[in-house]
Order: C-alpha cells, then sequence, then structure tokens
C-alpha cells in the first residue's frame, strides 16, 4: 500500500510539471502572437502558426 501511494505521488508531481510546463510555452506563443498581430493579418497568422505545430 505504501508503494502505491509513492506512485501516485510521483504521477501527480510529474503531472503538475508538464501541466506548469504547457502554461509556460502557451503564454511565450500568445506574447509571440500578440507581437506579429501589429505587422500581419489574422490569416497569415494562422497559417504560420499552424504548420509551426506541425
Amino acid at each position: 500500500m505504501t508503494i502505491e501511494i509513492a506512485t501516485d505521488r510521483k504521477a501527480s508531481v510529474i503531472g503538475s510539471a508538464w501541466m506548469i510546463a504547457a502554461m509556460a510555452i502557451f503564454a511565450i506563443e500568445d506574447a509571440f502572437v500578440k507581437a506579429v498581430s501589429e505587422a500581419l493579418p489574422v490569416g497569415q497568422i494562422l497559417i504560420i502558426f499552424g504548420l509551426g505545430n506541425l
């Protein structure tokens, strides 16, 4: 039973770390979109970032 609790705790910590990383990457991408939106039309922004996520 102690092993299961330790494994669940480790999985929770790893899951939390992935979530923090994903949110940080989203914030950086959002900053790029806002910076680029001053110079490019919306369609081009969607195509550029859409192709970048392939």
